[in-house]
C-alpha cells in the first residue's frame, strides 16, 4: 500500500520494515540482559541522528523535508543496531566455553 504525498510516493510497506529492525533488535538484546545496547540505541536515534537531521532539513524552510529526518533516523539507528547485535554475538560466542 502507498500513499501519494508531496514528496512523492512513501512506500509505507518498506518503511515499516525498516522501522521494525531497530525494535527487534532492541528486543533481542534485552532478552540476553544487555539493555545497555538498546539504550544506545535508543538515544542515538533521537538524539544523535533526528535531532542534527530535522535541523538540517529545516534549514530549508519547508515542513516537508523535515518528515523525512524520521527515516533517516531510522535507517541510520537500523544500522547501528545491526552492528551492535554483530558485537553482541562475536561477544557471546567469545563467553560460551567449547
Amino acid at each position: 500500500m502507498e500513499r501519494q504525498n508531496k514528496l512523492g510516493v512513501m512506500p509505507i510497506g518498506r518503511l515499516l520494515a525498516v522501522m521494525s529492525i531497530p525494535m527487534m533488535i532492541s528486543f533481542f538484546i534485552q532478552a540476553l540482559g544487555r539493555s545497555r545496547y538498546t539504550l544506545i540505541v535508543n538515544l542515538c536515534r533521537q538524539l544523535i541522528f533526528m535531532v542534527p537531521t530535522a535541523w538540517l532539513l529545516s534549514l530549508s524552510g519547508r515542513l516537508e523535508p523535515v518528515w523525512l529526518a524520521v527515516v533517516i533516523a531510522e535507517v541510520m539507528s537500523a544500522a547501528l543496531s545491526l552492528l551492535l547485535r554483530r558485537k553482541l554475538l562475536r561477544d557471546l560466542a567469545r563467553e560460551v566455553p567449547v
